[in-house]
């Protein structure tokens, strides 16, 4: 014989938008489970905690990456522009014109598109 479902049994279901749900259903979680309103703050803290950490280690690795890439195109102008000075020395003047030329464009380049793109 089959047994009849109670009638007074009703599903209540719940949606909340954010990272916690609103207070009243984590006192039922505590009426579930022992401190379970606690064990859902502490989770929640300790997951932002890593958030903010992982988002700082990132801004920090796009600052060095972009510190590295400035030092390093800084050290390839200069480098430029010393063969550009060593060929203008040695009387090749063609040499020097499209080395430092391009090395002179490329700055000049790099300037107006960063200035126009707001960085």
């Amino acid at each position: 014989m089959e047994e009849a479902p109670p009638d007074d049994l009703a599903a209540h279901p719940y949606a909340w938008a954010g990272p916690l749900p609103p207070p009243q259903l984590l006192r039922q979680f505590d009426d579930v489970v022992a401190d379970g309103a606690e064990r859902i703050m502490r989770q929640w803290e300790g997951e932002s905690g890593h958030r903010r950490m992982m988002e700082r280690r990132e801004a920090e690795i796009f600052a060095r990456a972009d510190l590295l890439g400035r030092l390093f195109a800084f050290a390839f102008v200069l480098l430029a522009l010393a063969v550009t000075a060593v060929a203008i020395t040695h009387a090749q003047p063609f040499v020097a014109a499209i080395l430092g030329g391009t090395t002179i464009a490329s700055i000049v380049w790099a300037f107006l598109r960063t200035h126009r793109d707001g960085g």
